[in-house]
C-alpha cells in the first residue's frame, strides 16, 4: 500500500517488527524502502540518496517499501532515515557516513528507553516505536503536527527517542 506521507527509509533487522512498524507509521510517514542489513545498505542507500534520476529506480533486497508498488516515474526519494534498535551504535555511525547520508535527518532507536516487557516480539513495540518516531520527526522539524512534511527542518544527528 502506498502513502503520501513523509517518505523515509527504514532500517529493520526483524521483518515482523519492520512490517508492523511500517503499517503503524501510516499515513503520516511512508516507508518507501526497507533495508535489513548494513551490507545491503552499502549498495542501496547511496543510490537512494543520490540526485541522479536513474538512482530513484531501486528495488530493495528486502522487497519491501512503498516504492516497490510505484512506477519508475512515481518513485519517491527519502527525506529522512530511521534506524531500528537491532543495529548497534557502531553500525548506525557507519550507515550515516555512507555517501549522501549527510543530506537527510537520521533517527536511531534507543533500546534503553523501551521497557523490557515491550521488546519484540511483543506487538506493542512496533506501534509504540512508530508513535515515538512521529513525535521525534515533529519535534525536530521534519514533520508538521498535522502530518505534512515541513520544509527546512533541522538535521537530526543524534539518537531519536524511539
Amino acid at each position: 500500500m502506498t502513502s503520501n506521507g513523509l517518505p523515509v527509509v527504514l532500517f529493520g533487522k526483524l521483518p515482523l517488527v519492520a512490517t508492523s512498524q511500517t503499517e503503524a507509521l501510516r499515513p503520516e510517514v511512508d516507508v518507501i524502502h526497507l533495508i535489513e542489513s548494513v551490507s545491503t545498505a552499502r549498495h542501496e542507500l547511496p543510490l537512494l540518496l543520490s540526485n541522479s534520476p536513474k538512482s530513484s529506480i531501486i528495488t530493495p533486497a528486502s522487497t519491501k517499501g512503498s516504492n516497490t508498488t510505484r512506477s519508475s516515474s512515481q518513485q519517491r526519494k527519502p527525506v529522512a532515515v530511521i534506524v531500528g534498535g537491532g543495529f548497534t551504535p557502531e553500525e548506525f555511525e557507519e550507515l550515516r557516513k555512507l555517501e549522501g547520508g549527510e543530506k537527510v535527518p537520521w533517527l536511531r532507536a534507543d533500546n534503553s528507553l523501551v521497557p523490557e516487557s515491550e521488546w519484540p516480539p511483543n506487538p506493542v513495540y512496533p506501534r509504540r516505536a512508530a508513535g515515538k518516531i512521529k513525535e521525534a520527526l515533529t519535534r525536530e522539524g521534519v514533520l508538521r503536527s498535522d502530518g505534512e512534511r515541513k520544509e527546512g527542518g533541522r538535521n537530526v544527528k543524534g539518537r531519536g527517542e524511539v
